[in-house]
């Protein structure tokens, strides 16, 4: 398969993907609703928030050994190829046992119902519920190592295609054990029992179509000792991303009032949806990067990465021209119209959702790469002074002054990534 056919398989599973995701989230929510009622839900959504933090365990060794391994295969590197792969199996399972075994010897004693507030649920089902969630994080993390593999074996898309399998089987699992009338444990254990079954078929299929395995055995650390600068970075972008989107909300409702932030959460909500395309270019082209940059084809690297971000700019500027005169429209119909609409704040954001999309798709280089440290840790930078700058733009100018702060920021990030990649073009090109 040609580079060109594995991209467009790539955005084929992608896009896949993003109807998977935006189905479960339509379909989910108003049948759990209907099932369970409406305390008993956010219950469910108070304790499903735990496993996000779970999934950080492995300190993004998974992702950034599974680009390692793609730049050895390309290089024809196998056996640090398998030795990476071995390294990440052994410090990713010692972990999760670890993770386990404490999250089942403190699960039963936290107070879940107060700790969380929670209206419905209390120990032991809370306690259940968080268990079984917390085990299919863990799972996933085994997952995430194996899609690397495929991922270096050139089976990116089918590594993809998998993950989405097991998100719609859970999914389907949670709704019919909800419809069954079965409650939050017993959608959380049927959540559990398919993402185990997902798993054994992922290691079959990866077998099956690679060959090989990772040995727990012989793992070690020196192995992956190189990759933790990326690791670490790896891990501050999630916690960056959510400072500088939820911060803001957080800084928005303490100045302006609860309305605001509501108003300017779902605008930036409907503008950041052009990002969706820059995100489903990005994660495609990112094996393809890492294989090109292996093989020291570092030129034909940037030429794919300089017209990927010219293909995505080009979308997310003709999607933004639609959104500038017809966002208002879709905002009230959307909102019922019981949101206050700022055309200024609007504007504002839809620039804000272009410069993302494309410094986040540049940035797809030094991560593909596992070169993403410095960019990693200014992006953690940046995001927490968003929030400090945001209050004093909302003083300043409100909801406005808050979209400028943002654009700021995200115009920051877009010179530090243009900065690394020129650099870097002539440091190895």
């Amino acid at each position: 398969m040609g580079l060109r056919q594995r991209i467009s398989a790539g955005l084929a599973a992608n896009g896949l993907s993003q109807i998977i995701t935006v189905g479960l989230q339509l379909g989910l929510l108003p049948l759990l609703i209907v099932c369970w009622g409406g305390p008993l839900y956010a219950d469910w959504v108070l304790l499903s928030s735990i496993p996000a933090y779970i999934g950080m365990f492995d300190g993004g060794l998974g992702a950034v050994a599974g680009s390692q391994m793609t730049m050895q295969r390309s290089a024809g590197h196998i056996e640090r190829m398998h030795a990476v792969a071995n390294g990440a199996y052994r410090y990713i399972t010692i972990m999760m046992v670890c993770v386990l075994v404490a999250g089942l010897a403190l699960a039963y004693f936290v107070p879940w119902h107060r700790v969380l507030n929670l209206g419905v649920l209390a120990n032991p089902s809370a306690a259940l519920v968080a268990i079984a969630l917390g085990i299919s994080t863990l799972l996933g993390l085994w997952g995430g190592l194996f899609h690397g593999i495929l991922r270096a074996e050139e089976r990116y898309a089918t590594g993809v295609m998998l993950a989405n399998a097991t998100r719609l089987a859970e999914g389907l699992a949670c709704g019919i054990a909800a419809w069954l009338g079965y409650g939050p444990v017993g959608s959380a254990l049927a959540m559990m029992v398919v993402k185990l079954l997902a798993i054994i078929v992922t290691v079959i299929s990866c077998r099956g179509l690679v060959g090989w395995l990772p040995q727990f055995g012989r793992g070690a650390w020196q192995d992956i000792r190189a990759l933790i600068p990326a690791a670490s970075a790896q891990i501050a972008m999630p916690f960056s991303y959510a400072m500088s989107l939820q911060g803001v909300v957080l800084v928005i409702a303490h100045t302006l009032g609860a309305e605001a932030a509501a108003a300017f959460n779902a605008m930036r909500i409907l503008t950041r949806l052009i990002t969706q395309v820059s995100a489903m270019i990005a994660q495609s082209i990112s094996p393809e990067l890492s294989r090109l940059v292996g093989v020291g084809e570092n030129l034909k690297a940037l030429v794919l990465i300089w017209h990927s971000a010219l293909a995505t700019s080009c979308i997310c500027i003709a999607s933004s021209v639609f959104l500038l005169f017809l966002g208002h429209h879709i905002f009230h119909l959307w909102t019922h119209d019981r949101l206050i609409f700022s055309y200024s704040t609007w504007a504002l954001l839809l620039l804000v959702a272009i410069l993302n999309s494309a410094w986040g798709l540049l940035a797809m280089l030094p991560i593909a790469i596992n070169r993403h440290a410095r960019i990693g840790w200014s992006f953690a930078l940046v995001a927490t002074a968003t929030p400090i700058f945001a209050w004093v733009g909302s003083k300043i100018a409100g909801l406005q002054g808050v979209a400028a702060v943002t654009l700021m920021a995200e115009l920051t990030m877009f010179m530090i990534v243009i900065h690394w990649i020129l650099c870097w073009r002539r440091a190895s090109c």
